[in-house]
């Protein structure tokens, strides 16, 4: 017959149980005093509702709080390596065809200068209004520009699978739709047995996947800088040395 082990906490429990009766009862032969002790723990229990109100409550949410800080904050760490990864490279690579690319690196080359309510107003207004990825690509240049997507995709594909894996990803929407959306277009460019002779409805039909992607990448990358700016102060120097919407952005730190 097996032996069931009793827990700590029910151990925990008995002592206490029984070190509040030793109390009493040592008090009681000391004070012979009856009817104070059972008021005093008539009043104690009356506060024992109030208690667990606080525990089950207040508490409990500070705690419930606490925890999904320290999730988001490892989801924003691992937003950090997906743009090391692969986010910069897909917002250079897609942005250097786009037709509105100078609107948008004159208005991103400078984001080491703005202040919390700048980066705000360009979150919102990505999330209210999108970001078109409108291509100016020559036909000829097409197959060329979609290999390029593909073998960068390809290279990080376990990495987007194994990011998607993550259960606490359902704390932030806009990571996991961008996630989902990059692996859609790596599905849709496998699936393509020559990317270099591809209809026009077919081309269009991968620039509109490729438009979510933007959208969702451009967003996170507007917080992602904030989030540096605030948490990281060291690691948001190699990011602007990198920014992918800065044509003169050196690697190498100058005076």
């Amino acid at each position: 017959m097996v032996k069931r082990k009793i827990s700590w906490k029910l151990k925990f429990a008995i002592v206490l149980i029984i070190a509040t009766i030793l109390i009493y009862t040592g008090n009681f032969y000391i004070f012979h005093d009856s009817e104070e002790i059972f008021s005093y723990v008539m009043m104690h229990l009356g506060f024992i509702p109030i208690d667990i109100l606080i525990v089950a409550l207040v508490i409990d949410d500070i705690l419930a709080r606490k925890e999904r800080e320290v999730i988001l904050e490892k989801l924003d760490m691992l937003l950090s390596v997906f743009f090391s990864e692969i986010g910069d490279n897909l917002l250079s690579n897609f942005t250097k065809i786009n037709q509105d690319k100078n609107i948008i690196y004159k208005y991103l080359k400078d984001i080491e200068n703005w202040e919390d309510s700048d980066f705000e107003s360009a979150m919102d207004a990505i999330k209210s209004k999108g970001v078109k990825f409108t291509p100016e690509i020559s036909v000829k240049d097409q197959g060329v520009f979609l290999n390029e997507i593909q073998t960068l995709l390809v290279d990080k594909r376990n990495f987007i699978v194994n990011l998607l894996e993550n259960p606490n990803l359902m704390e932030k929407d806009n990571f996991s739709e961008l996630l989902l959306a990059t692996l859609h277009l790596d599905e849709e460019l496998k699936h393509r047995n020559d990317l270099n002779d591809l209809t026009t409805t077919d081309f269009n039909h991968l620039i509109g996947d490729m438009n979510r992607i933007y959208t969702n990448l451009m967003y996170e990358y507007v917080y992602y800088m904030l989030y540096l700016k605030h948490n990281y102060p060291y690691m948001i120097s190699i990011a602007l040395r990198t920014n992918p919407f800065d044509m003169d952005a050196d690697i190498h730190v100058k005076e």
